[in-house]
């Protein structure tokens, strides 16, 4: 297992502003609940975007993946974008993102979908648009263990 601490996770997100500030930006970030919700925080404010939006994805209770499927609810309204830039912590398997992908090229054939992530095993599924690293390891993050007593 690998800790990832807060000056790493500073660095990679103004890495990844770097990347994704080549291309034209998002009209909205959507955060996939709960291993997104930092990074899409830092990435809204650094962009000055308000159009944070969260969706839930469930693939794994804690470290173990579940069997069934990816479960996803409370997607929000997506009608007023075109373009939507999707976040989450790590891409492991891809599933998680891969579904969640698919369910919005879906429901909103016409909006322009760009996946970020800090960390992404090249072994996924998925590979995502911008991302910090690769890795082969577990990661645990400074949001999970950090306030643990």
């Amino acid at each position: 297992m690998k800790y990832y601490s807060y000056p790493q996770f500073l660095n990679d997100t103004k890495l990844l502003l770097n990347q994704i500030k080549q291309d034209s930006p998002s009209d909205a970030i959507l955060a996939l609940a709960r291993g997104g919700l930092t990074l899409g925080h830092f990435l809204s404010n650094a962009l000055e975007n308000r159009h944070l939006l969260c969706l839930n994805a469930i693939h794994y209770d804690n470290n173990i993946k579940r069997d069934d499927d990816v479960v996803l609810f409370n997607l929000p309204d997506l009608t007023q974008y075109k373009t939507l830039l999707v976040v989450d912590e790590i891409v492991d398997s891809g599933e998680t993102m891969k579904a969640v992908v698919e369910e919005l090229n879906k429901i909103y054939p016409n909006l322009e979908v760009k996946t970020l992530t800090l960390f992404q095993k090249k072994s996924a599924c998925f590979q995502c648009d911008y991302f910090a690293q690769n890795t082969d390891e577990w990661i645990e993050f400074f949001w999970e263990k950090d306030l643990l007593l």
